[in-house]
């Protein structure tokens, strides 16, 4: 299984557990993370080994930096949607 799929499952496991708190509710960013990490990391590179099939991609001199560049990218996207996420969720609770 790709590594973006094993992370994509990660925010469904995480929001139940960050909303266990007494009084937590509302909707956060952890809710989008799940798609967009399905979308963005899984979906999208089934397309590019598609095209790859068509074009040969891959053996293009720019694909390994392309490849890195995104998969940073990716994770940086990831990282600060799941940071946002749980200070909306936390933030929320200090208001109660």
């Amino acid at each position: 299984m790709p590594p973006a799929t094993h992370s994509g499952a990660s925010p469904r496991v995480l929001l139940p557990r960050i909303r266990q708190g007494p009084g937590l509710s509302g909707s956060s960013q952890l809710t989008a993370t799940h798609t967009h990490v399905l979308a963005l990391g899984t979906l999208f590179f089934l397309i590019v080994i598609v095209l790859d099939k068509q074009f040969a991609l891959t053996s293009g001199r720019r694909f390994n930096a392309f490849f890195w560049t995104y998969n940073a990218g990716l994770v940086m996207t990831v990282a600060m949607m799941v940071a946002h996420g749980i200070l909306t969720v936390l933030a929320g609770a200090g208001r109660r």
